[in-house]
């Protein structure tokens, strides 16, 4: 009895360590979720600054003029020193349909002609000592011919503080970050309008999931807020709706784009030939724009066999499935087990009585 009792508890044991240590490979320590961002940005206006209320840079420039930007980094952490790593970046449109001020591994727009990292100073990374604050500048020149509109971007601040767990290893840790927006222009009060073009209309995937993405161009060097999407999917000489995209409230940055995606079904989108009809309204003014397209064999394939594959499980996972199911088992097969044996033990002692 005994040895079957250690059997059944070494089991036990032996399946529940790896789950333990599955769980905790990608967990993110509570106190880093509890104590958020430990540090704070703010803008230093200079001279050139058009209001000192808004609490991001408005500059008003000039041909060829060279000037400078500074931010104040505070650590709030009255404990820990904090690595922060401060990057000029130029804004970009998401595919959310939002202005994006943190760096974007997406091509730039081929309408813009002076991204804002490109007239700035390289990044840089700066360590400040708990409680206290520094200053960074960042040089930048205006190009000498000037610029139409708005050049818009940001100072991205990101915490690169290598922290240790309190066992002394290295972890997973939330990265936190901010931004202070800048808009450099010869004419703060001049609005152009927007200048919207549909570039492409294709097939492919939106997290994970098959879609078809038409690509909205701004030409303008002028960032507007408040545009509203709407679009429809047909299959060419038909009116009913077999996919839509709508959109509130969204915003590009100047000269950008971004791929608005028109989800089809969980298992892919067929091949054949369809028309994309789209209305987009934003400044007082509405685009209208209709496109005939084709998924072909091998693009409706690819985008079948892209969510095939988002839908898989890791090995790990189903292992993880499995031996929990099996846990599970030998969890109620034991207590069946010791169920039994003290009944039979009961009934041993009834009988003892009676006897």
């Amino acid at each position: 009895m005994v040895i079957k009792k250690r059997w059944i508890v070494l089991l036990m044991i032996f399946l529940v360590t790896p789950l333990l240590m599955l769980g905790s490979t990608n967990t993110v320590r509570a106190d880093d979720t509890a104590t958020g961002a430990q540090f704070y940005l703010a803008p230093v206006y200079p001279a050139n600054q058009t209001d000192k209320t808004l609490g991001y840079f408005v500059l008003k420039v000039t041909p060829g003029q060279k000037g400078s930007v500074s931010v104040q980094v505070q650590n709030t952490s009255k404990t820990n020193t904090r690595k922060i790593q401060l990057t000029p970046t130029a804004a970009t449109t998401s595919d959310a349909g939002q202005i994006n001020y943190s760096p974007s591994p997406k091509k730039a727009d081929p309408t813009l002609a002076h991204p804002l990292n490109r007239l700035f100073s390289k990044p840089v990374t700066i360590t400040i000592p708990p409680d206290e604050s520094k200053v960074a500048t960042f040089e930048y020149i205006i190009p000498e011919a000037g610029f139409k509109g708005q050049i818009l971007g940001s100072i991205h601040a990101l915490d690169v503080t290598e922290e240790k767990s309190t066992t002394g290893q290295f972890g997973l840790h939330n990265k936190f970050a901010m931004a202070v927006g800048i808009i450099l222009s010869q004419n703060p009060t001049q609005t152009l309008a927007p200048d919207l073009k549909l570039q492409q209309v294709r097939p492919g995937v939106s997290n994970k999931h098959p879609a078809i993405l038409a690509r909205i161009q701004n030409r303008a060097p002028q960032l507007f807020r408040g545009m509203t999407i709407n679009a429809k999917i047909t299959k060419q000489g038909e009116t009913k709706t077999i996919y839509q995209y709508k959109l509130k409230d969204g915003s590009m940055a100047p000269n950008s784009n971004f791929d608005a995606p028109i989800l089809g079904d969980e298992k892919g989108i067929p091949a054949g030939d369809y028309t994309l009809t789209m209305t987009v309204q934003a400044e007082g003014k509405t685009w209208r724009f209709k496109r005939n397209f084709t998924v072909t064999d091998k693009e409706a394939a690819k985008l079948a066999g892209a969510n095939n594959a988002g839908n898989q499980q890791p090995p790990w996972q189903k292992w993880l499935i499995w031996a929990a199911i099996a846990l599970a088992v030998l969890i109620a097969g034991y207590g069946l087990y010791l169920l039994g044996v003290r009944r039979g033990h009961k009934n041993d002692t009834a009988d003892a009585h009676h006897s």
